[in-house]
């Protein structure tokens, strides 16, 4: 719960959207609430809060489509 809640931090600080009105379940890439270039950021954003680095390749929908998506992919890097 607490990495959804970093997570949801994270792309309040990105898209300037209150964390409130993001829910774990927000289609993050499929309503346009972040940009191309918001998506780089908050990689980075992900990289340093998570000590984890993504690769290009794993830069994908899959992994980014919802805050849900986001939390298992940071726990499959993080191993926790």
């Amino acid at each position: 719960m607490k990495r959804e809640m970093d997570i949801i931090r994270l792309i309040s600080e990105v898209t300037r959207i209150p964390r409130e009105e993001i829910p774990s379940d927000t289609q993050i890439l499929n309503s346009n609430i972040i940009t191309s270039l918001s998506i780089l950021e908050l990689m980075a954003k992900l990289e340093k809060e998570f000590e984890i680095e993504i690769l290009p390749e794993e830069l994908i929908a899959d992994n980014f489509m919802d805050v849900d998506c986001i939390s298992r992919f940071v726990q499959m890097k993080t191993g926790s």
